[in-house]
């Protein structure tokens, strides 16, 4: 029968699910990669790849009860977009300490 052959729909999710948390961690890691191509002293890399971090933990008390509410769907679906602009923007302002740091906490805020 038709229900039969058909691939049940929680399968679909799943996997598309998996791949946007696989995409988050990668963007998560990108700078990780690339940090040792950028002309900044040592200590000042340690602090560009922490500041993801402190974005991150500012918002997962709160993102997690909007979550709770409206669904995590749509959620995913912003990080994920809201965080590969920032890589992009990440791209440009690269040499700039400051504006680097900026844009790594504003990565962190949106996967939060």
């Amino acid at each position: 029968s038709e229900a039969e052959a058909e691939f049940p729909k929680r399968y679909i999710l799943a996997v598309l699910a998996h791949v946007g948390l696989l995409i988050s961690y990668l963007m998560r890691v990108n700078l990780s990669v690339a940090i040792n191509e950028l002309d900044h002293a040592p200590s000042e890399r340690g602090v560009i790849l922490g500041s993801f971090f402190i974005g991150y933990v500012w918002v997962q008390l709160p993102g997690g009860f909007v979550c709770t509410k409206y669904g995590g769907a749509p959620f995913l679906l912003v990080a994920v977009g809201g965080c590969g602009l920032l890589s992009i923007v990440a791209m440009f302002v690269a040499q700039n300490f400051w504006l680097l740091l900026a844009v790594r906490v504003l990565q962190g805020i949106v996967q939060g």
